[in-house]
C-alpha cells in the first residue's frame, strides 16, 4: 500500500501540529516472524525499473541497484544502527555501525577515512585504522603520515602548533608556528607530569638543575641530572646525594669560580650518590655537575 501525505495525529479535516511524513510505505507481513525467509522479503518501491526499495524481517531496508547489482542496507539490531553497503551482495557488505551508547564502528580490515575533496567517488587519502587491539595506526601505502596538534588556530598560515611526522625516512617532532602569526613555542618532554628536557626557541637544551646560593657549603641532596654545590675555603671534597646516580653513571664536573689553586681531581659515582675530590682551594668555589646514564 502507498500512501501519500499522510500525517500522524490527524482526525478528519482537523489539522494537528504534530510531526508529519510526506510519504508511508506499507508492505504487508514484511516484520512477520512467522513469515518463510523466502517469503519475508517485499518490494516496497522501484524507481524507473532500475533502483529497488524492500524490507526484510532480517535485514531491515534494503536499496537496491537492479542494473549494477549494488545493494545499501540500513537495519536496527539490539539498539544499534547498522549501514552496509556492497557491489557483491550483502554477505560480503561492509558495515559502519552506529551504537545506542553514541560509538561508531566499523569492521575489522575497515577505516575511517576523509576524502581530498568533494568527489565522493575518489578514494580516502588520509585513513586511520584498527591495527591491533588497542591500536590505532595512520597509514597509507608509502605515503609518509603528518599529525598536527593546535595550540592556536586563526587560518590555515596564523597558528601554533605541534608536527609529528616522517619527513626523509626520519622521524620528527617538533613546533611550529604560521607564516603570518603565531608565536615559536618551546618543546619539552616530560616523565610524570615532571619536566626533564626542554629546548627552546632558539635550540638550547636545558634540563632541570637546582643551583646552590654562595655561602651554603658541604654536602648536598639534589636529586637532579644537573645542579651546583660550593667547596669551603681549604676544602678537597663534597658528597652530592643524587638518586639519579648509579655506579655505572657518567659525572661531569667543572670548577665555576676563578679560584688560583681548585681543580677537579676525580669524581667517584656511588648508588645514589657521588662524591668530587679537588686540590685545595683558596677561597669558596662553586662547582657544576651534569649527570649521564
Amino acid at each position: 500500500m502507498l500512501s501519500g501525505l499522510v500525517s500522524s495525529g490527524m482526525t478528519g479535516p482537523t489539522r494537528s501540529r504534530a510531526r508529519r511524513s510526506a510519504l508511508t510505505i506499507s508492505v504487508p507481513n514484511a516484520t512477520s516472524n512467522n513469515a518463510s525467509s523466502a517469503g519475508n522479503t517485499r518490494t516496497a518501491l522501484r524507481l524507473d525499473g532500475k533502483i529497488e526499495l524492500t524490507t526484510n524481517y532480517s535485514n531491515g531496508v534494503i536499496l537496491s541497484n537492479v542494473t549494477s547489482g549494488g545493494t545499501s542496507q540500513i537495519q536496527e539490531s539490539s539498539g544499534s544502527l547498522r549501514i552496509f553497503a556492497s557491489a557483491a551482495g550483502l554477505s560480503n557488505a561492509a558495515a559502519v555501525q552506529i551504537h545506542w551508547l553514541g560509538a561508531v564502528g566499523v569492521p575489522s580490515g575497515g577505516f575511517f577515512g576523509w576524502l581530498a575533496g568533494s568527489d565522493l567517488t575518489t578514494q580516502p587519502d588520509t585513513r586511520l585504522y584498527r591495527e591491533a587491539a588497542y591500536t590505532i595506526a595512520q597509514r597509507n601505502g608509502v605515503n609518509p603520515q603528518l599529525n598536527q596538534i593546535y595550540n592556536t588556530y586563526t587560518s590555515a598560515t596564523s597558528f601554533e602548533r605541534c608536527n609529528i611526522s616522517w619527513i626523509g625516512n626520519v622521524l620528527t617532532f617538533g613546533t611550529s608556528k604560521g607564516g603570518d602569526g603565531g608565536t615559536a613555542r618551546a618543546l619539552a618532554i616530560q616523565t610524570d607530569g615532571i619536566t626533564q628536557i626542554t629546548v627552546g626557541t632558539n635550540g638550547l637544551v636545558s634540563y632541570p638543575t637546582t643551583v646552590t646560593a654562595g655561602g651554603t657549603t658541604g654536602a648536598q641532596t639534589i636529586n637532579k641530572l644537573t645542579g651546583t654545590v660550593n667547596i669551603a675555603a681549604a676544602g678537597t671534597s663534597v658528597v652530592v646525594t643524587n638518586t639519579l646516580v648509579s655506579v655505572n653513571s657518567i659525572v661531569m664536573c667543572v670548577i665555576r669560580t676563578n679560584d688560583t689553586t681548585a681543580r677537579i681531581a676525580n669524581v667517584v659515582p656511588a648508588a645514589g650518590s657521588f662524591t668530587i675530590n679537588i686540590v685545595a682551594t683558596t677561597a669558596e668555589v662553586s662547582i657544576g655537575f651534569l649527570v649521564v646514564n
